[in-house]
């Protein structure tokens, strides 16, 4: 392309755009630096640095003299405009030595005394002859100040890659911390794989709650990309560890204690085991104030280290953030306690915020001459393409960036094959997957799958084939499945079953059989419950189970490798065929030789798809791979540390 002969923009065609939004204040600087991804095959991405400052207040007269006498209300109007310029001087001021060792040049400034300045603007408006022109004069004075400091600020900046790095660090730190927001997780022992959750009423309150409208926002803001209260996903993460032997007869059963080298991969670090849980952490509020079995009031003052109060308060200092500072700060963290107070006292949920630990999890390199390589697969769902995953991709590499080792397939060798039988499809992976694995010197030291829909349930054929015993299954580590009936389609609504009848007998599909137990006469002879007696879940490391309750195609239950209610109660061969298969799996998990650690995601999406998605269903079952926000915040700050360990 010539630069000099700009291109004929009627050649191009729009693939994804933008919009952003920068936060003004008139009485602070905004600084930021930010990274914009578009949604692309190939995941372009640009950084953004703005700088934004109020320069200057121009004066204008509208009568003639002689000039009235000025009122108190209009001296106050005017004492305050000059507040709001020596203010914006002094943000910019501090901006500098702040930033001062990563100027250009070297920089001497004079720093502005607000408080000083004032004072001295008051005597001189009170001593002046004819207090208009004094208040002219102060206006355009201060404007030129601030105008001209203005300017030596984006002289030294602008185009400083020392500064745009560290606002851009700044930044990191900040999303960091908005993706845990709304990221709850709770440890749970082996008895609650069968329990029956209210996970939607949390979603129901949180959707409620002001602690939606008080989310900071960076001074960049871009609402395709960014969390606010209309884009927003909610996480509920539950670890469920492996059964273990007593140690003594009439102990009950717990789970493994993670040892202290894999602590930190396993997300049980120390700043998280320090951490009080909600039913503690409200207890600083003082309509929150209970007495324990002492009588005596709990208490959590700020001056306590892990108050999840204190920890909120600080932002990086690089990055400014407008709004009312501190008190804006504030007033989020005491909404957020208010809905995990009204949380614990309708017994919703009694668990952890990401966003309170005292650090993010990060990947510590370690050093060595030759990194193994990882091979993550992903698997696309019922009439899906090998770039429905992309995102998942895209967002893995991103957010992986300073891992080696992991290379990324595709599957596309099911594309236009879904409707057939599950052994058909596990074989076509198991072909595609050992010959892009070929490709290499040597096999992949350690396999992955992230699969969405049925295609969870391939994964788990194919890894019971016999062609995959010697070089597949010694390799597998980590299986996440997105909204995968890994049980069925049993027990969902009347209409989606009906349709499910309907487009089993329109499309002759196999794999629609199988899924709703109607593959076979009998229940026992289907192909899930046989599926479900093979060992699939227990030979991962790490197996990662999403599911939306809001979910019409798939039931979460099902997702979740959870029990649910209609089959507990139901009498007939179905629900003993539903217990009998979350029996099975729930043994495979428990009884595995790798010491399986099995995670739940409930999640929840704000859909922006048209209605009719909306009413049957699909929005919601395939929200979970298009919403770039909940794949970020998974990944980020949750899910990569189970396929790094």
């Amino acid at each position: 392309m010539d630069r000099h002969r700009p291109p004929n923009l009627s050649l191009f065609e729009l693939e994804s755009k933008r919009t952003i939004e920068i936060s003004l204040c008139p009485e602070r600087l905004t600084a930021g630096s930010r990274t914009l991804f578009f949604e692309h095959s190939a995941y372009a991405a640009l950084t953004l640095t703005a700088y934004a400052s109020l320069v200057s207040v121009l004066p204008r007269r509208k009568k003639q003299p002689p000039d009235p006498t000025i009122d108190t209300k209009s001296r106050n109007l005017h004492l305050s405009t000059g507040s709001t310029l020596l203010h914006a001087m002094s943000s910019i001021e501090k901006f500098v030595v702040r930033n001062q060792k990563a100027m250009m040049a070297s920089v001497q400034t004079d720093t502005c005394d607000v408080a000083t300045e004032m004072e001295s603007l008051k005597n001189r408006l009170d001593a002046a002859v004819n207090p208009w022109n004094e208040v002219e004069n102060m206006a355009v004075n201060l404007s030129a100040r601030l105008s001209l400091l203005y300017s030596q600020l984006a002289r030294l900046c602008i185009g400083s890659p020392a500064i745009s790095s560290s606002l851009l660090q700044g930044y990191n730190k900040f999303r960091q911390k908005m993706l845990s927001e709304l990221f709850f997780f709770t440890d749970n022992v082996p008895s609650d794989h069968f329990k029956c959750n209210c996970l939607d009423k949390i979603f129901a309150l949180v959707s409620k709650s002001k602690y939606l409208e008080k989310l900071p926002r960076y001074p960049i803001f871009c609402r395709g990309l960014d969390t606010s209260p209309d884009n927003w996903c909610l996480i509920v993460e539950e670890r469920l560890p492996a059964d273990r032997p007593s140690t003594s007869g009439g102990s009950e059963i717990l789970p493994e204690k993670v040892p202290s080298s894999s602590a930190a991969a396993a997300g049980d670090n120390s700043q998280t085991a320090c951490r009080s849980p909600i039913r503690e952490t409200v207890s600083h509020l003082p309509w929150m104030r209970r007495k324990n079995s002492n009588g005596k009031p709990h208490s959590l003052h700020l001056s306590d280290p892990d108050s999840s109060l204190q920890s909120d308060l600080t932002y990086p200092e690089s990055t400014s953030i407008p709004g009312n500072g501190l008190s804006s700060t504030v007033d989020f963290v005491m909404e957020r306690e208010r809905l995990k107070a009204t949380l614990l006292e309708q017994r919703l949920f009694d668990g952890y915020l990401y966003s309170e630990q005292a650090s993010p999890w990060q990947y510590t390199p370690i050093v060595s001459k030759k990194q193994p390589t990882h091979l993550v697969v992903f698997v696309h769902g019922l009439e899906g393409t090998c770039d429905d995953l992309s995102s998942y991709r895209n967002i893995f590499r991103v957010v992986a960036d300073n891992v080696p080792g992991f290379c990324y397939l595709l599957s596309a060798s099911n594309h236009s094959k879904t409707w057939s039988n599950f052994d058909d499809m596990a074989d076509n992976l198991l072909s595609e997957v050992h010959s892009y694995a070929s490709r290499y010197s040597e096999l992949p030291a350690r396999i992955s799958f992230v699969a969405h829909s049925l295609g969870g349930v391939i994964v788990r054929t194919a890894v019971t084939r016999k062609d995959a015993s010697d070089w597949l299954v010694p390799r597998l580590h980590c299986l996440l499945t997105i909204n995968t009936p890994h049980l069925g389609l049993a027990y969902v609504g009347r209409g989606i079953n009906l349709g499910i009848q309907l487009m089993q007998w329109w499309k002759q599909s196999r794999s629609m059989e199988q899924l709703a137990l109607k593959d076979e006469v009998s229940f026992s002879d289907s192909f899930l419950y046989r599926l479900s007696k093979k060992r699939t879940f227990g030979l991962f490391r790490y197996v990662l189970l999403i599911g939306t309750p809001a979910d019409m195609f798939v039931p979460c239950h099902s997702a979740l490798l959870s029990s649910c209610k209609s089959a507990m109660k139901d009498p007939s061969a179905l629900g003993t065929t539903y217990r009998d298969m979350l029996s099975n799996v729930h043994e495979d998990i428990s009884s595995s030789e790798r010491s399986t650690l099995a995670i739940r995601y409930s999640t929840w999406h704000t859909v922006s798809s048209p209605k009719t998605s909306r009413i049957t269903g699909r929005a919601t079952h395939i929200a979970a791979v298009e919403d770039d926000v909940f794949i970020e915040k998974l990944f980020a700050i949750s899910a990569m540390k189970y396929f790094i360990e």
